[in-house]
């Protein structure tokens, strides 16, 4: 990441450049900036009203359906097996990783994605009408 406001408190930004006052992130994410900011759109979130509230309400709980109550039980199962698929055998490798994906794609899972990608579109759409360009 780039880190974008930490150039504001650098005493580079204050102080001539010196081997005292040398900081590598800094120098990067300056350059960083002088080439990308101006192909970035900048935006302010103005205050969102109680539809698109309740948009956002909707998909923190429809994600924390699929992560604590759908996918947290498979977690040591996953983990196990992402740990076999990988200091497991090379040539058994396809089948084992195989095993770890299709507890992710089980229609449960797969389902709750679904809902939890609707979800988010929903409040996405209504959150972009409030968002003002700044540049």
């Amino acid at each position: 990441m780039a880190d974008e406001m930490g150039y504001v408190y650098s005493p580079s930004v204050v102080y001539p450049f010196s081997e005292s006052n040398y900081d590598q992130a800094t120098i990067v994410n300056t350059a960083w900036q002088q080439h990308n900011l101006g192909k970035m759109t900048l935006y302010a979130e103005l205050p969102v009203d109680d539809a698109t509230l309740q948009a956002k309400a909707e998909y923190e709980a429809v994600t924390n359906e699929l992560n604590h109550n759908l996918i947290a039980p498979q977690n040591d199962t996953l983990d196990n097996l992402i740990v076999k698929a990988i200091t497991g055998p090379v040539d058994k490798f396809e089948s084992n990783y195989k095993q770890y994906t299709d507890i992710l794609s089980s229609p449960a899972i797969a389902s709750g994605i679904a809902k939890q990608a609707e979800a988010w579109m929903k409040y996405h759409k209504l959150r972009a009408n409030f968002l003002k360009k700044l540049n």
